[in-house]
């Protein structure tokens, strides 16, 4: 007996719906991913198949300007620590064997720190049939991280090191000056009576 009706399929269809839309957002850095619990059971021409209808459908959906190809992007996950001398920035970006292949540039007119590069795909056009599973992303990534206006940044003493897959970056502080100190002002509140 056979259990495809349309009413399951319709279902079916939803799901995966749902699972693409999280998927989206999930590499948008909307909703962090917590644990991967998928059943891959079957042969690997169905899990084939299967990941292939995704990728389309994924494809397809990020054409929409209101996703504005997330499908495709890359974002690699950051930490910014907000120190008393300094800002500490991590950036997960494993497989670049070179530190030669991230760039890094401190934007002053916009106060930001923008983080490029490509992680490379570990398999080839010889070994792509033999993948079973491929959840990690690869490809050329742009990271933008934005710094609060106040204070300022001493952007020539910005230190940055790359080991195990993580890129740090040391953002000294500049020390707030008597101009800085002095943006706060004080607002009085008049009495309803004096007008």
């Amino acid at each position: 007996m056979s259990f495809n009706s349309p009413f399951l399929e319709f279902f079916d269809a939803i799901n995966q719906e749902v699972d693409q839309f999280n998927r989206l957002l999930n590499l948008n850095g909307v909703a962090a991913p917590k644990s991967i619990d998928r059943d891959y059971s079957g042969s690997s021409r169905q899990i084939a198949n299967q990941s292939q209808k995704d990728n389309n459908s994924l494809t397809n959906w990020s054409r929409d300007p209101w996703f504005a190809d997330l499908g495709n992007s890359l974002v690699p996950p950051l930490d910014v620590l907000d120190h008393e001398t300094e800002y500490e920035v991590h950036v997960s970006a494993p497989g670049i064997k070179d530190k030669k292949d991230i760039g890094l540039e401190y934007h002053k007119d916009a106060n930001e720190i923008v983080v490029s590069g490509e992680i490379p795909d570990v398999t080839t056009e010889e070994t792509k049939g033999s993948a079973k599973i491929r959840e990690r992303k690869y490809g050329k990534f742009k990271r933008v991280v934005r710094l609060p206006d106040s204070p300022g940044i001493d952007a020539d003493n910005i230190k940055a090191n790359y080991t195990n897959g993580v890129l740090v970056l040391n953002v000294p502080k500049l020390k707030p000056t008597e101009e800085d100190k002095a943006k706060v002002y004080k607002i009085q509140i008049d009495d309803e009576a004096a007008k």
